[in-house]
């Protein structure tokens, strides 16, 4: 397996159906590339359309308990542990891949000591080239071990927590030509609507 993507999800069935299909659409070799989604346990929607999803590439799913974005490190950390991927490409349920074949372009890059970032980051209806504050990247499987780490604690940092712990270490960020994502942002979607209440 060369690239594991490691999405986590919650209440965004559709849009994770459209991130899925945009990461085997866009993979040159999309055999050996994987989709390993975390869910929460209480996300009884998400939980069923398990079965509509599977079709769509090889996926594996990983059910557990809700932690909120809070918890994404843990989520990613969850899921870097059952991931079969050299590379891990770490993205959210509402993030579409776009530009053939970064599946192989990542395989060209030295396994250790650069974080990799899409070239270009569509957040909403912005667009920003080599940004090195993207929140989606590719480390290598079996990270943690560069970092001495062998366990997140609940309380870390959300998703920048690997690129943040591995620049620490010296890594350093380097842009994939070509590779592009697009971070549906929509603050009417059910999950932003129901985080807006969780804080009120």
């Amino acid at each position: 397996m060369n690239v594991s993507v490691l999405i986590p999800s919650r209440h965004r069935v559709l849009k994770l159906r459209r991130t899925i299909e945009s990461v085997f659409a866009t993979a040159a070799v999309p055999e050996y590339v994987e989709c390993v989604v975390r869910i929460d346990r209480d996300d009884i929607k998400s939980i069923e359309s398990i079965l509509t999803l599977t079709p769509l590439g090889k996926c594996s799913f990983i059910i557990g308990e809700p932690r909120g974005y809070s918890g994404q490190a843990t989520y990613l950390w969850e899921m870097s542990h059952v991931a079969r991927g050299r590379w891990l490409f770490a993205i959210n349920d509402d993030v579409v891949v776009t530009g053939k074949g970064w599946d192989t372009k990542i395989m060209e890059y030295p396994i250790f000591g650069q974080v990799v970032v899409p070239e270009i980051d569509r957040l909403g209806g912005s667009t920003y080239r080599n940004n090195p504050s993207c929140d989606f990247y590719f480390v290598p499987n079996n990270w943690w071990l560069t970092c001495g780490i062998s366990e997140f604690s609940e309380d870390e940092q959300t998703a920048r927590l690997v690129e943040t712990q591995l620049r620490e270490h010296g890594w350093r960020i380097v842009f994939m030509p070509g590779c592009e994502t697009w971070h549906d942002r929509n603050e009417n979607d059910s999950l932003m609507i129901e985080n807006r209440k969780a804080v009120k």
